[in-house]
């Protein structure tokens, strides 16, 4: 299986992705900023056809002074994953900056 449709799709989609691995032959990481949530999920569900299925928190404001929100898509019949993470400023963010408009 290789992932490189679905990093063309994310990278044509205008997903401002960086620090993209493939850690395992069936998932796509990376870090995009928190204004590119709405292109990632466009792309992700819409273009792709996968489906949101976890949002994770993680306070790393003691090591890395910013809360971290991590986004799993999956496609289930192409058995690929894809997880996102948005850095948020350490201050306690608004909805606006982490939540997904669909």
């Amino acid at each position: 299986m290789t992932l490189d449709p679905v990093l063309g799709a994310l990278l044509s989609g205008g997903v401002e992705a960086s620090d993209i691995s493939t850690p395992r032959p069936n998932e796509l990481h990376c870090v995009l900023p928190a204004d590119q949530l709405n292109a990632l999920y466009h792309t992700a569900c819409g273009v792709l056809g996968a489906d949101l299925i976890l949002m994770a928190a993680d306070d790393r404001r003691s090591l890395a002074d910013a809360f971290f929100v991590h986004y799993l898509f999956a496609h289930r019949t192409a058995n690929w994953f894809l997880h996102a993470s948005v850095r948020l400023d350490r201050r306690w963010p608004s909805k606006r900056n982490w939540a997904i408009e669909h």
